[in-house]
C-alpha cells in the first residue's frame, strides 16, 4: 500500500500500520538493549570487576542507543497521533522520562550498593530495559489491523 494510506479500506489503517512498525522496533530495540547490557555484565565479571574490560564501554553505548530507540518507538506506538507536533512532544516526553528514571535509579543504586557490588548497578540498566520490552511486547500483542 501507499504510505499515505490511499487504497486502504479504513482511514486509520495507515496509522495502525505505522504503530505496529514502531511497536516492532520497540520490541527489537529493547531486547537488544537487554542483551547488550547482559553481555556487559558478563564482560565485567569475566574481567574481574568494573573498568577492566575493553567491551564494557562499547556494550554500554550500544545498549543505551537501543534503549533510547526502544523508549521513543514505544511512546510513539502508544500515542499513535499523526500530527508532527504530537510525535515530537511524545519523543521529548519519553526522553525526559528516561533521564528522570536514570537519575532516580542511579541514586537508589548508590544507596543500596557498595563498589564491590557492581551487579546492583547493572540492575539499574536491566530493569528499565526489561520493563520497556515487557510493555512493548504486551502492546504489540494487543494490536490488530483490519484488512477486510
Amino acid at each position: 500500500g501507499h504510505p499515505s494510506g490511499e487504497g486502504l479500506p479504513y482511514p486509520r489503517a495507515a496509522a495502525r500500520l505505522m504503530d505496529m512498525n514502531t511497536t516492532r522496533i520497540a520490541v527489537i530495540a529493547s531486547a537488544t538493549a537487554v542483551v547488550c547490557w547482559a553481555l556487559k555484565a558478563v564482560a565485567i565479571g569475566a574481567a574481574g570487576g568494573p573498568g577492566r574490560s575493553p567491551l564494557e564501554g562499547p556494550l554500554f553505548a550500544l545498549g543505551l542507543a537501543c534503549f533510547v530507540v526502544a523508549v521513543c518507538s514505544f511512546a510513539l506506538s502508544v500515542v499513535g497521533r499523526p500530527e508532527w507536533w504530537a510525535k515530537c512532544a511524545t519523543v521529548a516526553g519519553a526522553m525526559v522520562t528516561v533521564v528522570v528514571f536514570a537519575v532516580v535509579s542511579g541514586l537508589a543504586v548508590d544507596q543500596l550498593a557498595t563498589a564491590a557490588q557492581w551487579a546492583w548497578g547493572e540492575m539499574s540498566l536491566w530493569l528499565p530495559a526489561l520493563a520497556v520490552l515487557g510493555g512493548s511486547t504486551w502492546f504489540a500483542s494487543r494490536q490488530t489491523v483490519r484488512t477486510a
